[in-house]
């Protein structure tokens, strides 16, 4: 399962969905695209909560003597924060082992199952030069710090050591990656590059996929929106047949309209099933009360958190940031941060 319209909406994995459907791999499709979806909804959960973390602060702010560009800073919606931080990079960690075994099925050619597994005899695989040597930079660039990281995390439970909250230049939750995350020890970490976990997660899993998109492209597969899609596979054998719902597909879009007004089109389909063993597809119809039900939850929702219109579509990556205030920040605040508060009310919708 996932949200093709958070996809969509955003321009992610166009090319890399019309690539899977040519390779008719709907199974790794599916999986593909419920990962980059947990992914973006934790991405959100972790700008929303790191906001919290700063409006808590402000409550006290005027009562702080503040000398220092950072502070210790703990509160529930921190730990809430930190608790997101396993999840998103377990999601990218598997969309990052599942790229060889696709290019493999692309040239029917056995290869590792995992990148990190055949990065090594990359060149001993009859994979194109140009695929080789996007495969080649992703790893030494990104992808091996990012295993390095999950492992870190999963295995020795020492990634999360160093956190604050930032106080100048902006107000932000700031989580300190260490630099050498190979040597497993905390005690022989060092930060002296200044790396900014939060931003790197973000980035690490933009750059994954540009990387996906950039490969499919090469194959030749054009940018395709995503289809929705129904799996009943989960039922086994519907038996004895008989009249009966199955399940309901709900679905939503925001659309925004001329002077900040906000249109919201809502969908339900019902599946049923027939004395024959038939299914049966029917569209959902709102009455006045329900419909004014949501509307009213709606606005609730919209006052706290006003929506924001998705970043612009085929826009550059800009570049990855660190604590110190090189420009890594701009990932955020220029892009993606429009998407995370758009989809805050759209999860609580």
């Amino acid at each position: 399962m996932y949200l093709r319209h958070l996809l969509n909406s955003n321009n992610l994995f166009q090319h890399a969905n019309d690539w899977l459907l040519k390779l008719e791999e709907q199974k790794t499709r599916s999986s593909l695209f419920y990962r980059a979806t947990i992914a973006l909804i934790q991405i959100q959960k972790i700008e929303t909560l790191n906001a919290q973390c700063v409006n808590e602060y402000n409550l006290f702010a005027n009562q702080m003597q503040i000398v220092d560009d950072k502070i210790i800073f703990h509160s529930e919606s921190f730990v809430a924060l930190l608790n997101e931080i396993p999840s998103l990079l377990s999601s990218v960690r598997i969309m990052q082992d599942m790229l060889l075994p696709i290019i493999g099925k692309e040239l029917r050619i056995s290869v590792a199952q995992s990148l990190n597994a055949g990065i090594n005899k990359i060149e001993k695989y009859a994979i194109p030069d140009e695929v080789k040597e996007q495969l080649k930079y992703y790893w030494s660039s990104e992808g091996k710090l990012l295993r390095e990281y999950r492992v870190l995390d999963q295995h020795y439970n020492n990634l999360v050591s160093r956190t604050f909250l930032q106080i100048r230049p902006n107000q932000r939750m700031l989580i300190e990656f260490p630099d050498n995350p190979e040597v497993r020890n905390p005690q022989k970490f060092v930060y002296t590059e200044g790396i900014d976990g939060l931003n790197y997660l973000r980035s690490s899993f933009l750059t994954l996929h540009e990387l996906y998109e950039k490969i499919a492209k090469f194959f030749g597969s054009k940018p395709i929106e995503i289809a929705k899609e129904i799996e009943f596979s989960q039922l086994g054998e519907v038996t004895p047949f008989q009249n009966r719902t199955l399940g309901l597909v709900f679905d939503k879009e925001y659309k925004h309209m001329e002077g900040n007004s906000i249109q919201i089109n809502i969908k339900g389909l019902r599946i049923n099933q027939k004395e024959d063993g038939r299914l049966e597809f029917k569209n959902c119809l709102l009455d006045e009360e329900k419909l004014n039900e949501y509307r009213e939850r709606f606005l609730l929702n919209i006052k706290a958190n006003p929506p924001q219109p998705p970043f612009a579509k085929g826009g550059e990556r800009p570049p990855a940031t660190n604590s110190k205030g090189i420009s890594s920040l701009s990932l955020l605040k220029r892009g993606l941060s429009r998407i995370f508060s758009y989809l805050a009310a759209l999860l609580r919708g």
